[in-house]
């Protein structure tokens, strides 16, 4: 063993560029098919970390029957606080029950006297002790009880060991400290062990008792309403095995409780789904993407082993006088073989190797593209991802220098004085032109891909907003909790714009009641006896210059629209016309149901603006006056002035952290976080997909260069003789460009059509491109077909014979 390694590695070394670029090639396409599916075993495959026995836990699935109000049997995993109590009577005793929120709650938090953001995840007490888990420092909850515990809940919160490290930068005085959340102060006792995310795909930043966000939802009859369904529930059985009773146990339970509560629909199969099979219903999208991105993944590989075949060729050909020597001295043909086979699987283990640093950086990539909810501090590669990347690099090993080391064995002597002996046979060259003809079109597959998804993000970020939300930046509180009524909200939001108005840095201050992308307060209008559902908002004359919406017609607000002025509003341009036609609005009155005696009279039209989405059905928009309505929360928006914005927000944080207590929650934001909240999956996707296609288009120029080269070694003789014959250089290089270029544009014809095809398939995730998108259609085959002319060109010139004399010499 210790001989034939040393023997491979001398001659991986002979010839150090072709290994180099072996191992190089297969990195490529190892490596994104690692980061592909590394992010795709997350979402599908492996067990939480840090849980002990994940095998022994499952999580309850409950179907709901179809009734006249809903036609349809819904599977549920949502569970109200009595549905929970019913499950854990259901299995007393015979499993431990534990309840947690579906998903953490990104939350304004305050730590210290700091403002932080972070993901707060309510678990019942018991939670770490059901998932088997010891804390890293300090303790987990006191008391813990199975459910809610009678007495109140503990003011107490775990910080994951990420949150602690990396956001309050690993401060050892953490134990003890304060955090508001929710509207509570709760004392920090312990810190969850690395790598430990609970149930939650979503890894939580901290850990509260449920029964905190729960009670601030829903107020103190959270415990007995059925309707709030926000918690799922976990069990882990006491035994070997769970009992097969337990389902029907559950769903006679969850039916004897509800049997007097009206309105509850009748239960159906229980289910007890394993972790793994139970994130598929809360990520449908994200596992659906990942797929995809794991099929590409594995058309780059492809494209990566058949040019690493070519290129191993190449090298076998170049060193077939060793072999014919080899041979010549009793060498066996198999021996050849396996020599050829190892060095195959020695540069396959580099590319595997190198590979997984690729993945390192590439699931990462991937993940924010895909999932950036997921934080984990191993970087996503597991010793599954890591089992993947070997064993895709020992197939593609194997695969790659098999043919290369059986052409070898085939050379003899003779090779020694003649160097047309070993000329591939017609069938031979037809299978390389169709493998260079099949990675092309699998590279025109990737590389429209990835057109598809830029195409996507661009129109994203296009999209028309009627608002200019640059330089914007946003701002609003909890103030309802904290007691305080509709005036008291009002006079807050006031009184901070006031002092953001002559504080330095800002161009212009408004105050609303709803915000683009953030709350929608919903109303509907009276007209003629005919009720329209519309979006209404309640702004101040400064919120449409802040916000640069433009007034199409007649005027905007202006400080005269005072509390005891006529009623007055704004309407957008489809409100105009869906509730006027094709007459002027001006002046029409318009009412608000269950308000008739209030007529709004139409002052001005408005430019159209989205509401909550991008990709949202467009409706009727009406602006009031600020001081003319009842505001039962706000937001304040400050333009910055240009280079200023960190300073605005600053100066914005700092005005509400001293107006409210410590535990009340506020944001303080760029208004374009929220778009790009809104355009993220498209452009991530396009950012994870065009590093797909360049891989793809690399690979490809590569394995052309190295056919072509192929091709032209083994026609030496031949090329000698026409050069001797009158040919010039640069005819011969034409020839073997055309040659290679016939099979390669039937691939790119094909990889068109097979893209497309693929494309209909995933038309839900585009964003105003088609899945036939001309352009795309147009420039993708023309990219590839200029990489492989390049290649070609290339591949033909490095093996050229430019002197027809070395008939006369042996050797090459």
């Amino acid at each position: 063993m210790n001989r034939l390694l040393r023997k491979t590695l001398r001659s991986i070394g002979r010839n150090p560029t072709y290994s180099a670029a072996v191992i190089v090639t297969l990195a490529l396409g190892i490596g994104v098919s690692t980061s592909a599916f590394t992010v795709l075993d997350r979402l599908v495959f492996r067990d939480p970390d840090r849980v002990f026995a994940p095998d022994g836990l499952r999580r309850v699935f409950v179907t709901y029957l179809a009734s006249q109000f809903n036609p349809v049997n819904a599977e549920r995993h949502s569970f109200s606080y009595p549905e929970v109590v019913a499950i854990r009577d259901a299995v007393a005793g015979e499993a431990q029950v534990t309840a947690y929120e579906n998903w953490p709650t990104s939350l304004a938090v305050r730590i210290g006297d700091a403002p932080l953001r972070a993901r707060v995840l309510g678990v019942a007490t018991n939670y770490f002790a059901v998932l088997g888990v010891g804390p890293a420092a300090g303790r987990f909850f006191a008391a813990p009880s199975p459910l809610a515990a009678p007495e109140g809940p503990p003011l107490e919160a775990v910080i994951s060991e990420r949150y602690w490290r990396r956001v309050l930068g690993g401060r050892p005085d953490v134990i003890g400290m304060k955090v508001a959340a929710w509207h509570q102060t709760m004392t920090i006792v312990g810190i969850a062990p690395p790598r430990f995310g609970g149930l939650n795909l979503d890894a939580p930043d901290i850990y509260i008792p449920w029964e905190v966000p729960n009670s601030a939802r829903f107020g103190p009859t959270w415990t007995t309403d059925w309707q709030q369904t926000v918690n799922s529930v976990a069990l882990r059985y006491n035994g070997a095995a769970i009992d097969p009773a337990w389902t029907g146990r559950i769903r006679r339970s969850l039916t004897e409780a509800a049997g007097g509560v009206p309105g509850r629909p009748r239960i159906g199969p229980v289910q007890l789904a394993t972790l793994p099979e139970s994130l598929a219903p809360d990520f449908e999208q994200e596992i659906r993407i990942g797929t995809a991105f794991w099929a590409i993944s594995l058309l780059v590989l492809l494209v990566a082993a058949i040019n690493a075949g070519s290129l191993l060729l190449v090298r076998a050909f170049e060193e077939r006088r060793l072999t014919a020597v080899a041979l010549a001295i009793g060498a066996g043909r198999w021996r050849v073989v396996g020599d050829r086979i190892a060095e195959g699987l020695v540069l396959a283990a580099g590319g595997a190797v190198l590979g997984a640093v690729f993945a390192r950086f590439g699931s990462e990539l991937i993940r924010t593209g895909i999932a950036d909810f997921i934080h984990y501090e191993d970087g996503l590669v597991s010793w599954r991802a890591f089992g993947y990347s070997a064993a895709v690099a020992g197939v593609v090993g194997v695969a790659a220098s098999a043919l290369p080391a059986l052409r070898a064995s085939r050379v003899d002597l003779r090779i020694l004085l003649d160097e047309g002996v070993g000329t591939d046979s017609p069938g031979m060259q037809r299978m390389g032109a169709v493998l260079n003809g099949l990675q092309v079109a699998l590279a025109v597959v990737v590389l429209y891909a990835a057109a598809l998804a830029v195409r996507s993000a661009r129109a994203a970020n296009a999209t028309p907003l009627g608002a200019d939300i640059h330089g914007l930046v946003v701002a609003s509180a909890e103030l309802g909790p904290e007691g305080y009524d509709n005036d008291a909200i009002k006079r807050f939001w006031e009184g901070v714009a006031a002092e953001m108005r002559a504080s330095p840095g800002v161009a212009e201050t408004g105050l609303s009641s709803t915000l683009m992308f953030r709350a929608e307060g919903r109303t509907a209008l009276v007209l003629d006896g005919t009720t329209v559902d519309a979006s209404l908002a309640a702004v101040d004359p400064g919120y449409l210059t802040a916000l640069k919406i433009k007034v199409s017609a007649g005027r905007g607000f202006t400080t005269s629209d005072g509390p005891t002025a006529d009623r007055v509003a704004l309407v957008s341009r489809l409100g105009a016309v869906r509730l006027f036609g094709s007459a002027s609005p001006l002046g029409r009155c318009i009412r608000q149901r269950g308000r008739p005696e209030r007529c709004l009279r139409v002052v001005g039209v408005v430019e159209d603006t989205r509401r909550l989405a991008l990709v949202e059905q467009q409706s009727v928009q009406v602006y009031l006056p600020w001081s003319q309505d009842d505001i039962p929360f706000g937001f304040v928006v400050a333009r910055a002035k240009p280079g200023a914005e960190a300073l605005v927000r600053d100066r914005l944080t700092s005005l509400i952290a001293k107006r409210v207590p410590a535990s009340t929650q506020f944001t303080v934001a760029p208004m374009r976080d929220d778009f790009d909240q809104q355009t993220g999956r498209w452009v991530k996707a396009g950012r994870v997909l065009t590093v797909f296609g360049l891989l793809a288009a690399l690979v490809t120029f590569a394995g052309i260069f190295g056919t072509v080269t192929y091709d032209q070694l083994r026609r030496r003789r031949e090329l000698g003789i026409r050069l001797a014959l009158g040919a010039r250089a640069g005819q011969l290089v034409a020839t073997a460009m055309g040659r290679a270029l016939r099979w390669c544009m039937t691939g790119a014809l094909l990889g068109v059509v097979v893209a497309v095809i693929g494309a209909l398939g995933v038309r839900a995730m585009l964003f105003g491109t088609a899945p036939w998108d001309t352009p795309s259609l147009i420039v993708t085959p023309m990219v590839a077909l200029v990489l492989v002319s390049g290649a070609a060109l290339l591949g033909a010139r490095r093996a050229a014979v430019r002197d027809p004399s070395f008939l006369l010499r042996i050797g090459r």
